[in-house]
């Protein structure tokens, strides 16, 4: 080589790309210009050649990598677990939909290319639809999520999860969006599902009154549900989670159960616990609420983590236990024990009196007179008595002792750890004073007063029914005694309630027996002298016991009923004396018999067969006359009205017996159709010129007379007595000066002696 010529390949004076050599076998001294010019043509040349091949490399190098990639993106797109695709972002058209699409939305590829994506969309997603593609259009968002519904082909609704990006140019607006669609149809049901269990438990809890709540163990944490603070009472700032301070709520008394409760469940030895417990209210009361819970998640030791469970209120529950508690161990009238509870405490006090070997005393207490105050002013006036009874009692009694009220006007008192009998009668003295003091009733004022019976444990008996047996038979001792009294027990009061348990059953018998007569005691006429009228007494002739006074069996007749048939048997007795009287001693002879306020209240016929008996024997209604007691009076029962007015409709005649030693007021006098009114025989017996019972008396007179009613003085024994009496002009007159009570027989005879008088 003898000539080397280099020109620089260029490329557009950026970079060298190489260098263009000429080379000769010949040797030159220089290039000519256009040798220069020629190289350097030569030069661009072959730099266009070098560059034109590159670009054809990169080309052919592009075109592979987009067909590769072309294929992957095809790939992917038509394999892919999700659908996908491309519509016109402003029509909503598709433009290429892939498979797994087409399987989500129920159409195939060709029938969605003749829709568009709002007419296989939900109704009630259209228009989030829309928002979001116009927000996509104008350039506000590039891409958006959407939980959506298409509908299918089936018209069966299938849930999506859609994510839209959006695709352009730069400075244009989007002109296609693809779409990616995932299936959440299971996911949304359950959602949906779990949502409407959520809404029908908190329903279910909002109607049964139950709050919720969650406990973590380990962070010792819990979760209030809104009812369980609504239940307290207490704002929600106000309350806790940390579970400590929502314990200190409870009642220190419920605490120790609570606790012993949950960790039964905690240590896994149950499978739920439940409690009850009082909680502190934000007004500072208590409520009563009920627990229940159940560990629902352990770790792998088995140790508790999670707590979860129910608060109820169940304050209402509560106190209808207890009223019902209280019902059934007090009375509701004086809200003392009822009969239930004194027997328990009675028990108790047996036990308690045997350890420490000291007596304690049983009193049973009735009041006297009750009665005629309950109907005289009424039931509700009657009860407001009972309790200020039970008041008295109660402040009259010690701490220890009880109080109990066993029924009706009866009340019973257990006197504890006596020492002395002094002390009993002292607190019993002191008890009938006040139980004696009047009754203020609503305007009303009331007077009545007690009969106690006394016994003592263990001295009269160790046996409790025995006891109040015992009590039971000291009380109506004290009765029998004149009343406002007490009595103790003695052995030979059980041998009185024998005899009157003798007593009934003898009587059972003794209608058909023909065991009872009829005894009349003339009744004067102290203006005439002369006798028209007799009352008649009933009398029980017992073939081993002889005459039995009708005082001792009389109120056994009316305890057992059986003075209703007794008083039927005297009844027709007395009308077929009333017919014989009528025919030997005066044609208008009167009879008068005593009626039980047992027969008035037993008997629900208005006596039609009296009058019945009285037609068939020709006898008028006036030949009879029925004698009342007060009490009956204050009976304001429709009942005895009708039974009254039959009576006097009938002709029959009534007689107010004993009148003075009552309750009653003398406003019945009025109310009833009295004929008679009878003087008791205890205002007779002492009078005297110038006594009391004497200035009594007359005034008795004087009011019935204004009443237009007669007077018929009893027990009458002295000429005093009939003397005094007739210078106050009472009209009739009966008793022992006159005669004792006499055979029918000896009636009619008495008609000719009557003249002595």
């Amino acid at each position: 080589m003898r000539f080397y010529a280099g020109i620089p390949l260029n490329v557009r004076g950026k970079y060298n790309l190489g260098t263009l050599c000429v080379i000769d076998f010949k040797p030159r001294q220089y290039l000519t210009d256009n040798e220069l010019q020629t190289l350097k043509l030569l030069s661009n040349m072959a730099v266009d050649a070098i560059e034109l091949h590159a670009r054809n490399l990169e080309i052919s190098d592009l075109n592979r990598n987009l067909k590769l990639s072309e294929q992957h993106f095809r790939s992917l797109f038509d394999q892919t677990g999700v659908g996908v695709s491309i519509a016109n972002a402003l029509t909503g058209a598709f433009i290429e939909i892939n498979q797994r699409y087409c399987e989500i939305v129920g159409y195939t590829s060709s029938e969605l290319e003749c829709l568009d994506l709002y007419e296989i969309t939900h109704i009630d997603d259209i228009a989030a639809q829309r928002q979001m593609t116009q927000e996509i259009c104008s350039g506000d968002i590039s891409e958006y999520n959407l939980q959506k519904r298409y509908k299918r082909k089936d018209n069966s609704i299938v849930w999506v999860d859609l994510t839209c990006t959006a695709l352009w140019r730069p400075g244009e607006t989007p002109s296609v969006h693809i779409s990616i669609v995932q299936d959440i149809t299971d996911k949304k049901l359950a959602e949906i599902a779990l949502q409407e269990s959520e809404q029908r438990w908190s329903f279910a809890l909002d109607g049964s009154n139950q709050g919720v709540w969650d406990l973590n163990i380990v962070t010792n944490k819990i979760f209030l549900s809104p009812r369980c603070k609504e239940m307290l009472g207490y704002p929600e700032e106000q309350i806790s989670t940390d579970m400590n301070e929502w314990v200190k709520l409870i009642h220190p008394d419920d605490l120790p159960c609570l606790v012993s409760a949950r960790m039964l469940a905690l240590k896994g030895e149950v499978k739920s616990f439940e409690n009850e417990h009082r909680k502190l209210t934000s007004d500072g009361t208590w409520k009563w609420i009920q627990v229940k819970g159940m560990v629902v998640e352990r770790d792998e030791l088995h140790a508790p983590l999670r707590v979860i469970g129910t608060y109820t209120d169940i304050s209402e529950r509560k106190k209808i236990e207890a009223d019902v508690l209280r019902l059934a161990h007090f009375d509701s009238i004086t809200d003392l024990p009822n009969r239930t509870l004194f027997l328990d405490r009675l028990n108790q006090e047996q036990k308690k009196s045997n350890r420490n070997k000291k007596s304690f005393a049983l009193l049973m207490l009735d009041l006297d007179r009750f009665k005629e105050v309950n109907d005289s002013l009424g039931h509700q006036k009657g009860d407001l008595l009972l309790k200020i009874v039970g008041e008295r009692l109660v402040n009259c009694v010690r701490d220890t002792d009880t109080v109990g009220r066993i029924g009706g006007d009866e009340f019973t008192i257990i006197l504890t750890e006596l020492n002395h009998l002094n002390d009993i009668e002292q607190l019993v003295t002191k008890i009938l004073n006040r139980v004696s003091a009047p009754y203020l009733l609503d305007g009303n004022v009331a007077y009545v007063t007690a009969s106690i019976g006394i016994t003592l444990y263990p001295n009269d008996t160790t046996d409790i029914n025995e006891l109040l047996k015992n009590a039971d038979q000291a009380m109506y001792s004290a009765k029998n005694n004149g009343k406002n009294t007490y009595a103790f027990f003695t052995p030979l009061m059980q041998k009185t309630i024998f005899e009157k348990i003798n007593v009934a059953n003898n009587l059972r018998n003794a209608l058909s027996r023909n065991e009872f007569l009829l005894l009349y005691q003339p009744i004067i006429n102290l203006q005439t002298y002369q006798m028209h009228k007799a009352e008649a007494l009933i009398r029980w002739q017992h073939p081993d016991e002889g005459i039995i006074s009708p005082a001792l069996f009389i109120p056994v007749a009316e305890e057992t009923g059986q003075i209703v048939e007794i008083g039927e048997w005297v009844f027709h007795e007395a009308a077929a004396a009333i017919k014989n009287c009528r025919e030997k001693i005066h044609p208008e002879f009167q009879i008068s018999i005593n009626k039980s306020p047992v027969q008035f209240r037993v008997d629900t016929k208005p006596h039609s067969s009296w009058f019945e008996y009285l037609n068939l024997l020709n006898l008028p209604g006036n030949s009879l006359v029925v004698e009342i007691t007060e009490g009956l009076l204050l009976d304001k029962s429709e009942s005895l009205n009708d039974k009254f007015r039959a009576f006097k409709d009938a002709g029959i005649q009534i007689a107010l017996d004993d009148f003075g030693t009552g309750y009653s007021s003398l406003s019945y006098l009025k109310q009833y159709d009295i004929d008679y009114i009878k003087i008791d025989q205890v205002f007779v017996k002492n009078l005297l010129p110038d006594s009391e019972d004497f200035i009594l008396c007359e005034a008795i007179i004087v009011m019935a007379h204004k009443l237009k009613m007669k007077v018929i003085a009893e027990g009458v024994e002295t000429l005093q007595q009939l003397e005094l009496l007739k210078s106050v002009e009472c009209d009739f007159a009966q008793g022992y000066y006159f005669s004792r009570p006499i055979k029918l027989a000896d009636l009619y005879e008495f008609k000719v002696r009557s003249s002595e008088f």
